[in-house]
């Protein structure tokens, strides 16, 4: 018979596995984690094209939250009933099967429902990812010719005025990395987003309605307005996006309830077909092919924008296996 001490050390054992495998796949991509388990993405670095650092934050991150999960369950469910040992008296060492019928039927029932949890907790797979992202443009295989300096000055200019004036600080920002021509990814905060795009707030709500304790994994959505524009900052920016939630739900003992959960977003930063042209007052403005083109003659560089959030008292109230 599997004891709550047995079920107690082998949950700790697996919440301590995952925490390792979290801080090992940080190390081998550069990613950070705080004391209260947040990652972090790298600040430097260029980022791998088929597999930027936001992927493998987002997979470290779920095996945080993982390990807090199963040693939460573990203290909600069995520490207490850990206790029940001491109510033998030290001559009362007999075979456990002996005992066995002393043993209230919920420590049983707590015990079988603890190893459920665990078992199912850890092994939670990583879904597959339905929305691959922009293959690579070639760089720099061309010379540049007059219209595409012609055209580089335009957006050095007039473009990042443009979105200035308007106070499109996100999307001024991301273009003026493009121009910078280095190819470091940029890093975005997806509680900007959030907070600038209702429909996609409820996007990332939806993503937890369910409401029942456990871990969850919503794997990577693509995410367009449309035509129903609610930030033209993060339109301009973005356009479309891929997003990501991963999060646990957990009731303490007294009924309430706790929400922690994290975002990612991505988006490879290019231009091109089948992207619409940027017209103004009915005239093409900006082309995207005469854009993409940038690229290909090594006036601008394509990138990765990426960002994580976190949302909850990631630091109250559970344990922090590290």
């Amino acid at each position: 018979m599997t004891t709550a001490l047995d079920t107690a050390i082998s949950g700790m054992a697996a919440a301590q596995q995952l925490a390792d495998q979290a801080q090992q796949l940080a190390q081998e991509h550069g990613l950070s984690i705080d004391d209260a388990g947040r990652v972090g993405l790298p600040w430097i670095g260029v980022a791998d094209w088929s597999n930027p650092p936001v992927n493998a934050a987002m997979a470290a991150q779920k095996m945080i939250y993982q390990a807090r999960f199963v040693a939460a369950t573990v203290d909600d469910k069995l520490v207490p009933l850990l206790a029940y040992a001491d109510t033998f008296e030290p001559d009362d060492c007999g075979p456990w099967q002996q005992r066995s019928r002393d043993i209230p039927d919920s420590v049983t029932e707590a015990v079988e429902e603890t190893n459920s949890i665990i078992k199912r907790t850890a092994e939670l797979p990583d879904p597959s990812d339905p929305n691959p992202d922009t293959a690579p443009q070639p760089y720099g295989v061309e010379f540049p010719g007059p219209t595409d300096l012609a055209s580089h000055a335009k957006m050095q200019s007039a473009g990042l005025a443009y979105m200035t004036a308007h106070g499109w600080f996100n999307a001024g920002a991301l273009l003026a990395n493009w121009l910078a021509n280095t190819g470091l990814p940029r890093t975005v905060n997806p509680d900007d987003m959030i907070s600038a795009m209702p429909t996609f707030a409820r996007s990332v709500q939806n993503a937890l309605q369910a409401r029942l304790e456990g871990v969850y994994d919503s794997g990577w959505h693509n995410y367009s307005p449309g035509d129903a524009i609610e930030s033209s900052d993060w339109y301009y920016a973005f356009n479309d996006f891929r997003w990501r939630l991963v999060g646990l739900i957990k009731y303490d003992s007294s009924g309430g309830q706790r929400v922690e959960y994290s975002v990612g977003v991505r988006k490879p930063y290019v231009f091109g077909r089948p992207r619409r042209d940027i017209v103004k007052f009915g005239v093409v403005v900006a082309g995207q092919e005469e854009l993409k083109h940038l690229h290909t003659t090594a006036l601008a560089q394509n990138f990765i924008a990426q960002g994580i959030s976190h949302t909850g008292p990631l630091h109250e109230g559970m344990t922090i296996v590290g």
